[in-house]
């Protein structure tokens, strides 16, 4: 299975499973966007033989919710002196 934010940049294909918490909707990456509003999560999934099972863009679509993108702080860091 593969997941995207768009329906159109897709993330690499994984071995299926009923549930996937490593697809992050808020990375700027397939397909996603770095920031709040309504985000689309779409799947597909492909058979041992390589068929891709997508027949219709809206019937890809996993689900759909509104996310609010937290503050990000930045982290200062410093080396650490020789004694």
């Amino acid at each position: 299975m593969s997941s995207s934010g768009n329906g159109e940049d897709w993330s690499e294909w994984v071995d299926y499973s009923q549930s996937y918490n490593k697809f992050n909707i808020a990375s700027g990456l397939n397909g996603t966007t770095m920031e709040s509003g309504s985000k689309t999560v779409y799947v597909r999934f492909k058979d041992k033989t390589g068929n891709i099972f997508q027949i219709d863009f809206q019937d890809s679509i996993c689900c759909h919710f509104e996310y609010e993108l937290q503050p990000l702080f930045p982290l200062e860091i410093e080396p650490e002196k020789d004694s």
